[in-house]
């Protein structure tokens, strides 16, 4: 019978990993208000960044931006820009507290332009080549996230697991698949 090690022994051995863990946390912490305050030196931001997701809305459109230190939310016109897609972008800062910061934070912006890009260009080429694939925009969404990481839209879930055959049959495929790519590689 395989017996369970314990992590500590000792009332201090606990106390050390406590500290330990402790120092970690804020050390990560303040590293993060590090980018904050070079983030908020200026009044206007400007960077590349990823579009993760469009969300529609009746007159705009609301991009979910990624950078390599946050992630934002943004108002954009209509139909102007694409999931996946690189833009270099410049915000305002000036209302942005570090609570908002680390959770995510919707502000307005300006000078919106797409940046081509190599990594989006690979992502966009197999985003398209599972969209030929499925005539439903749905189950393209649905194999785009398992396979490729993309977010899938929110209103898609409930419109595609109304019916349950339909919840079968992409649990089948989905099963499938993952058999056959285990198989091939």
């Amino acid at each position: 019978m395989i017996h369970s090690l314990p992590l500590a022994k000792s009332k201090k051995e606990w106390m050390y990993i406590f500290i330990f863990l402790t120092l970690l946390f804020l050390l990560n912490t303040y590293l993060i208000f590090q980018d904050y305050k070079s983030f908020k030196t200026h009044e206007v931001h400007t960077s590349n960044n990823l579009i993760v997701n469009i969300y529609k809305k009746d007159k705009f459109d609301v991009l979910k931006l990624q950078n390599n230190k946050f992630i934002f939310f943004t108002s954009a016109n209509k139909n102007k820009f694409h999931k996946l897609d690189y833009i270099n972008i410049t915000v305002l800062t000036q209302d942005i507290t570090f609570l908002s910061y680390l959770k995510g934070f919707y502000t307005k912006s300006f000078n919106l332009y797409t940046i081509p890009n190599m990594k989006s260009t690979k992502l966009n080429y197999l985003s398209q080549y599972i969209n030929k694939q499925h005539k439903s925009i749905e189950t393209s969404q649905i194999f785009q996230a398992l396979f490729l990481a993309i977010p899938m839209n929110i209103c898609v879930c409930p419109i595609l697991f109304k019916n349950k055959y339909k919840v079968i049959f992409f649990l089948f495929t989905s099963f499938s698949y993952c058999i056959y790519y285990c198989i091939v590689s």
